[in-house]
């Protein structure tokens, strides 16, 4: 049946089309997708499967699962939350404890994802309590590491909020309400932390005696960023440490990317440079062997802002040099706008002024082809300022600034006139278009405005130090997507805060009432499709308002006789034996790694979104070969 999702392309569209095929048949074509990391053209085949309908609810809660993963993979978390929520209606309906334990953990995280922490928090404990009375010690440590990472986000975006960084959650209402009951309520940026680190000492504990190796070391991650964020750097360091063990043991170079930088940044903070820069080799190294520019980049950032530090101005020139060079061919205008400050901050230091002045003209050329006026007026301000204070320094003919491009691999040509009045220092550019943009830019990076940082040349010390917390603040519990263990790890949620719509002591009711309340239980028959992929509506109207009604009124869970029959037959397979893994590669996921990246993110939100980005593993559904249509 045609479908009015996004059509697939070429050969695939026209083999769906040329033939009929069976619900069952169209939901394995998707799951196929979902495996080979093409969520985008999986979800047409689902809604398609959606649309041939079946009576089989092992089926259809399978297709739910599926749905409501690709949907979260392409940052859809309203579909998301929908279509978890139908996998756990039924899930709760066929009393499949296991399924329900699965849909609560699916639940969670896109909750996270929508920044609703309370009632992220109420799904995941209901998560860990149907795994404690299963006795599933797998589903127990990851219900366990959902609760950290919850925990872990909010006292991240809450310290975030605190330091006044912009952070996008509060361009969400219920971000703000979440914000102002914590401070009513004597919210804890470091209860939150404890909490976290808690949880995830408790779920590394079963993770070893599981001998899951790999779930023991990312967690190891997390604790080492927790600690971090607590100020215990020699303890960050020690799990760090641990992390990179694993990681190095099961070849998982992502993971032993971000341990390397992890370790680099805990030792900068203990002043130990000489230690950060090795650590911040290595992973250059790393990035060199994989052909990852971006990160190659990043890693060049990071050793010239050390070598800052020790202070070797002229080693951090040539990193930041290079770090400039792969942004330009990346065009990673933040990165390169970073750069530019970078560089004329480090001139300064070496007193080398015309050079200092070269890079400032190159971002505030940068600047005005991207309509950034914030750029472009610190820039100017910035120039005036290293001007006005070395004034004799400066080669001035006939009233223009002589620049020193002589560094820079692609210079640039800017004139800049100065008039060094009374007291003051007036300064005019002749605009010249910069080397790496067309005058068509509008926007920087993202769609945002570049912050210039740096431009006032405030203490390398400082600067560096803030970079420090403000990167490290973005890596949260080690979520980033990790490539080589997708296919045995679960899902994860990411930025959050919250809707305040239910208390833990409430958790069975308030499910239900979430899940009502989502899938428009009070709706118009006819105008609501209560489960959809369902033929038989009637029955899954009568169905559901049964479900809520014996949950009102604390009745068994008891269906007339016709359901029951149904319910028997999907409850005849086990749900937990149906739910599938993803594919390990994740090279065409629309969540892929940013590798483009080139200098240290600072956005909360966009990070949470690739380090989470395909960890559904268990929590899908597998669709069985033989169903009831």
């Amino acid at each position: 049946a045609p479908s009015t999702a996004t059509p697939l392309g070429g050969m695939q569209q026209a083999e769906i089309a040329s033939r009929s095929w069976t619900c069952l048949e169209l939901a394995k074509e998707g799951e196929r997708f979902c495996r080979e990391g093409k969520f985008r053209d999986a979800i047409p085949l689902f809604l398609d499967a959606l649309n041939q309908g079946t009576n089989d609810l092992s089926t259809l809660s399978a297709i739910y699962c599926q749905l409501g993963n690709a949907y979260y993979s392409t940052n859809d978390m309203q579909k998301a939350f929908s279509y978890h929520c139908y996998d756990m209606m039924i899930a709760k309906l066929m009393n499949d404890d296991v399924g329900e334990a699965k849909a609560c953990g699916n639940i969670g995280n896109v909750l996270k994802m929508q920044n609703s922490f309370l009632d992220a928090i109420v799904f995941t404990k209901r998560q860990l309590e149907l795994a404690e009375q299963l006795n599933d010690k797998k589903c127990m440590a990851r219900a366990l590491y959902n609760l950290g990472t919850i925990h872990h986000a909010r006292a991240k975006l809450a310290g975030k909020n605190t330091s006044h960084t912009v952070v996008l959650a509060h361009k969400d209402a219920n971000a703000n309400a979440e914000m102002s009951q914590n401070s009513s309520s004597s919210y804890s940026y470091h209860d939150d932390l404890n909490l976290a680190f808690q949880y995830y000492c408790r779920s590394a504990g079963i993770s070893r005696k599981l001998e899951d190796h790999l779930n023991t070391g990312r967690i190891y991650g997390c604790m080492g960023n927790v600690l971090h964020l607590l100020g215990d750097y020699k303890g960050a360091i020690d799990s760090h440490t641990k992390r990179l063990s694993v990681a190095s043991q099961f070849g998982d170079h992502n993971a032993k990317h971000r341990a390397y930088i992890n370790l680099g940044n805990a030792h900068v903070l203990l002043s130990e440079i000489d230690q950060a820069i090795v650590y911040y080799q290595s992973a250059l190294n790393l990035a060199v062997e994989k052909n990852n520019k971006g990160r190659e980049a990043q890693c060049c950032f990071y050793l010239a802002s050390a070598s800052s530090l020790k202070p070797d101005y002229s080693r951090a020139a040539g990193f930041y040099l290079r770090h400039l060079s792969l942004a330009r061919s990346l065009k990673d205008y933040a990165g390169v706008a970073r750069a530019y400050t970078s560089l004329a901050a480090v001139y300064t230091n070496m007193t080398e002024y015309s050079k200092a002045a070269y890079f400032l003209a190159c971002h505030r050329a940068l600047g005005k082809e991207m309509r950034d006026e914030c750029m472009v007026s610190t820039a100017q301000e910035s120039m005036r300022n290293l001007i006005e204070k070395n004034i004799h320094e400066f080669n001035i003919d006939d009233g223009y600034l002589r620049f020193d491009s002589s560094e820079d691999p692609e210079p640039q040509t800017h004139f800049c006139r100065v008039a060094n009045g009374l007291g003051s220092t007036e300064i005019k550019f002749t605009d010249q278009p910069s080397s790496m943009t067309g005058n068509d830019i509008i926007a920087a990076h993202n769609g945002k405005s570049v912050e210039a940082s740096n431009l006032e040349f405030a203490n390398a010390d400082d600067a560096f130090f803030d970079l420090l917390s403000r990167m490290q603040s973005a890596r949260l519990d080690e979520q980033r997507c990790d490539l080589s263990i997708l296919a045995s790890r679960p899902i994860t949620g990411r930025r959050q805060t919250d809707s305040l719509m239910t208390t833990q002591n409430e958790a069975p009711e308030a499910l239900i009432d979430l899940l009502m309340n989502a899938q428009g239980r009070r709706m118009d028959e006819q105008r609501a499709t209560l489960l959809p992929g369902l033929n038989n509506q009637e029955q899954a109207h009568e169905l559901i308002e049964k479900l809520g009604s014996a949950t009102v009124e604390g009745s068994d869970s008891r269906i007339d006789d016709t359901l029951i029959d149904m319910l028997m037959r999907a409850q005849s397979h086990r749900m937990n034996e149906q739910r599938s893994e993803l594919a390990s590669d994740r090279k065409n996921s629309v969540d892929a790694d940013l590798s483009a990246v080139t200098s240290p993110e600072d956005d909360v939100s966009a990070l949470v979104m690739r380090m989470q980005s395909g960890r559904f593993e268990e929590q899908r559904a597998h669709l069985r070969t033989e169903s009831n249509e």
